[in-house]
């Protein structure tokens, strides 16, 4: 009986463990495609800014 409860947590544990790895993934790659779109942004944006007011640090 001890067994069978044993290996019954055994396999939920490692279903769990798989479904946290790949929840982990999914997010990953959310957060990578945020952190680029972030970048595209402001390089977006920097260039506008240098257009407009010109760079400040060239006297």
């Amino acid at each position: 009986m001890v067994e069978t409860l044993t290996a019954v947590a055994a396999v939920v544990g490692a279903v769990g463990s798989l479904a946290a790895g790949a929840g982990v993934l999914v997010v990953n790659g959310k957060l990578d495609r945020l952190t680029g779109r972030v970048d595209a942004v402001e390089s977006t944006l920097q260039t506008l800014m240098v257009g407009l007011i010109g760079r400040s640090d060239t006297k």
